[in-house]
């Protein structure tokens, strides 16, 4: 069988189901138009779309809750959205999990296929069953200009999900540094705390992510904060074994003495993992600071 013998064979048999499925009836509930659009065929979304399909045949939802729209914005299929788009495809009806088209394009680093939701007036802030937003899903996923995209469409900063995370504590959890800077940028609060009492900072150096530490001191990040077992960020990097954090936490004033519910202070923690190094660093900025408060006593 020749090729375009088979491509009007396969074109026929989606006209026919769109014949068949002007309400849900497929697997899954699914529409001939939610198979093509995310499978990618262009030619056949734009030949069940052609004689005029009714806004309700384009928004029909699967079992899932999943329309044609989020099927294109998840695969990848830009010119199917915007052909979606063109005809009137609602932007913010939730599929499986609550997921939106813009939460899925997001998460996947459909950035195209992002800005065209958001050109088309796509709400930035909802959020899915989890409580996460496009924002805190491309934070976490590391899609530094669909962030930069979110940001400004005026997506809400400090919205927390179930963890209790937000995008900055995601990022800086995460590791990614530009985004960080980006959200700092924006103004996102720096010193909130997920539901361990962890904060962005304290994540960040118990990770090792050294320049995520140094932009978040910069920012103001509170250094002393303690998580619901105690820890500090201090401690966190002492037992961790990452020395740079350890020095650039200490040059901002973290404290030394706090201890943890186990009654640990970061010393003991660089003792009880062996990490020497720290724990000469660590009694050298003791005692120099003992001798400064001499001096000027």
């Amino acid at each position: 069988m020749s090729f375009q013998n088979k491509y009007i064979k396969y074109k026929n048999k989606y006209l026919d189901l769109k014949n068949k499925l002007d309400q849900k009836g497929g697997a899954q509930g699914k529409t001939a138009l939610m198979f093509a659009s995310g499978s990618g065929h262009e030619s056949l979304v734009q030949s069940l779309l052609k004689p005029g399909a009714s806004k309700e045949y384009v928004d029909i939802q699967d079992e899932d809750g999943n329309t044609a729209l989020i099927q294109a914005s998840l695969y990848g299929h830009g010119s199917i959205v915007d052909s979606l788009l063109l005809v009137g495809a609602s932007l913010d009806l939730q599929g499986k999990y609550g997921y939106t088209a813009l939460m899925q394009a997001s998460k996947r680093g459909h950035g195209t296929i992002v800005d065209s939701l958001i050109r088309a007036g796509a709400d930035v802030n909802i959020q899915e069953e989890y409580g996460n937003t496009a924002l805190t899903l491309a934070s976490r996923d590391g899609y530094e200009t669909i962030v930069q995209s979110l940001l400004g469409a005026g997506a809400s900063l400090d919205i927390q999900n179930k963890d209790g995370y937000t995008a900055l504590i995601r990022a800086s959890k995460e590791g990614h540094g530009s985004i960080v800077d980006s959200l700092i940028r924006a103004r996102a609060s720096v010193d909130l705390k997920d539901v361990y009492g962890n904060t962005a900072l304290i994540l960040a150096s118990h990770n090792g992510y050294e320049t995520i530490v140094q932009s978040l001191i910069q920012a103001g990040a509170s250094v002393n904060i303690q998580g619901e077992d105690g820890n500090t960020a201090l401690m966190f990097a002492s037992g961790s074994g990452h020395e740079t954090i350890v020095q650039s936490l200490l040059g901002a004033g973290a404290s030394l003495d706090i201890q943890n519910r186990s009654g640990r202070t970061a010393l003991m923690m660089a003792k009880l993992s062996n990490h020497n190094n720290i724990v000469k660093l660590i009694n050298e900025w003791s005692f120099s600071h003992r001798i400064r408060r001499f001096k000027f006593w």
